[in-house]
């Protein structure tokens, strides 16, 4: 076949160069003469001429189309059709795995826009990602729905086949102003989800506050309702993300048989159906929602995420430590409720497959007691605090932990300080990265300071969202922090020389370069290494 375009190309060279020379010499000799001089023996055959000539032009394009396909196609001139279909389909599933599906105020979900730009890189990519139906099992129904939305649905759940599905639905009353009414569809959620609950694996709720304190209720209690209901089979739901993103009121998932209050999401089965319905759940993601703290819901699972605006809900440390007793499995853990201590002492609870911690607890004395009921054994552990002021000293028990933890990344978000996350990560042996959204520097941070400078060699610093540093400020913290590479993400922050903002960024760069450590600048426009933290 390539003897064959080789030969036939060198033929269809000639042809055309003839062809060339005789249309050039026609022109020429036309030139020459008046036109009242000109005569052809035929004129038709000049006539047909760009006839042909536009034939031969579609010809030559449909040519260059098919050898552009067999060009993008090969193996030897695109490297990365060398991998087989099948492995591309699985790298294809990170998209998936590392994209949840938050639709932001405009309805869009990020997951899904990226998907179908998948389809949009060549014909191939094309056919091995609409040939993956779990690419695809993901489904976003963000309400008020619209024409769109439904489409994008539809046709998600065609190339998902019959495999099991995740699905997402989000409420955002807020937001429907920015669809035009004929847009909007008026169709009951039930009516949506009816066909798909003997599928659904994965539900995750989430419902954003309005005006009328019943409309994110409401919502929520209808999504939970059609899939906790009498007709729902135990085993098939395994995830469970609910979330009301209420600043100011924490909601309990109850049964008709418990007492009502304004504040109970009241489903109408039986407490132990309820039970059964929510056992096998193995992902348990809550956030201003919870069942009582002696479900079956928080038992055997891999994945327990307790979230709640501060002070509304607590839990006593003992059900916390049963709860994590009743999960030895557990790979991540995310503690974002109030925890009422007693000061007792506790037989720390052995999570030794925990992959991720994640914290929100105000400050160091209350993180050291919750550390102190976690035994994660030694393997490698992502830990991320956030929203804690550290505006007290280091206990013994987060000495302990950390000390003792086989803590490799370590994630400050919204912390008060810069130096505590370093001074955390000077406990921890095997740091290898830190990364944080970091406070103005205090150049008393790093000077006279007991400890410093640090006693471990950070692999990365990663310097996340909005900051102000002075760029000598800056350079002291690298300096004593110890830090190998520097990476800085995103947008808003300002690096100021001689309190003068550095506002090109390839002078911002050469400051940066005279640190003596690799330094990496990257856009807002780029997924945020801080997603990467939270799993």
């Amino acid at each position: 076949m390539n003897r064959q375009l080789e030969s036939s190309s060198s033929r269809l060279a000639i042809a055309l160069n003839r062809y060339l020379d005789a249309s050039l010499a026609m022109g020429n000799s036309c030139t020459k003469q008046s036109p009242t001089d000109q005569t052809f023996r035929d004129p038709a055959i000049l006539l047909n001429q760009l006839p042909r000539a536009t034939l031969f032009e579609q010809k030559i394009q449909r040519a260059k189309t098919a050898i552009g396909f067999a060009r993008n196609r090969s193996p030897a001139i695109v490297p990365i059709h060398r991998l087989p279909p099948e492995l591309l389909s699985h790298i294809f599933g990170y998209i998936v795995v590392y994209n949840t599906c938050v639709p932001n105020f405009f309805g869009t979900c990020q997951l899904q826009k990226r998907l179908i730009s998948l389809t949009h890189v060549c014909a191939h990519w094309r056919k091995i990602a609409i040939s993956s139906p779990s690419l695809w099992s993901h489904i976003d129904i963000s309400l008020p729905l619209t024409e769109k939305s439904r489409s994008c649905m539809n046709t998600f759940l065609s190339r998902a086949g019959k495999v099991p599905l995740d699905l997402s639905v989000s409420h955002n009353p807020s937001g429907s102003h920015i669809f035009e009414p004929e847009d909007q569809i008026n169709i009951d959620l039930k009516e949506i989800v009816s066909p798909l609950i003997h599928r659904v694996r994965g539900l995750k709720c989430n419902a954003q506050p309005s005006w009328l304190r019943r409309s994110e209720t409401e919502f929520c209690l209808s999504t939970l309702s059609s899939f906790l209901n009498k007709d729902a089979a135990p085993g098939r739901l395994t995830m469970l993300d609910a979330c009301i993103n209420s600043g100011f009121r924490v909601f309990h998932l109850q049964t008709i048989e418990d007492p009502q209050n304004e504040d109970v999401l009241s489903l109408d089965i039986p407490a132990f159906q309820l039970e059964e319905l929510l056992l096998p759940v193995t992902v348990l993601r809550l956030h201003n929602i919870f069942p009582h703290w002696g479900s079956k819901a928080f038992h055997g699972l891999v994945d327990l995420r307790l979230c709640a605006v501060n002070g509304l809900i607590s839990i006593h440390e003992l059900q916390l430590a049963t709860i994590l007793r009743q999960s030895p499995l557990l790979r991540v853990l995310e503690i974002g409720i109030g925890i009422d201590f007693v000061g007792a002492p506790v037989v720390p609870v052995a999570l030794y497959h925990l992959e991720a911690l994640i914290t929100r607890i105000p400050s160091y004395s209350q993180l050291g007691r919750v550390l102190r009921l976690i035994d994660t054994g030694s393997g490698p552990l992502f830990m991320t605090i956030m929203d804690s002021c550290m505006d007290d000293e280091l206990n013994d028990n987060v000495k302990q932990f950390f000390t003792h933890s086989n803590v490799t990344i370590l994630c400050a978000i919204e912390c008060n300080g810069f130096r505590r996350p370093l001074e955390l990560a000077n406990l921890i042996p095997t740091i290898k990265k830190v990364a944080m959204t970091p406070q103005p520097i205090d150049p008393r941070d790093f000077y006279n300071q007991p400890g410093s400078p640090i006693r471990v060699r950070l692999d990365m610093l990663y310097l996340l969202g909005r900051f102000e540093f002075e760029v000598n400020r800056l350079r002291d913290a690298v300096d004593w922090s110890g830090v190998e590479r520097l990476t800085i993400w995103g947008h808003g922050h300002e690096i100021t020389r001689n309190e003068r903002p550095i506002v090109n960024n390839q002078v911002l760069q050469n400051e940066l370069s005279k640190f003596g450590v690799a330094v990496e600048m990257i856009s807002a426009d780029l997924p945020s290494p801080i997603e990467y933290f939270f799993l």
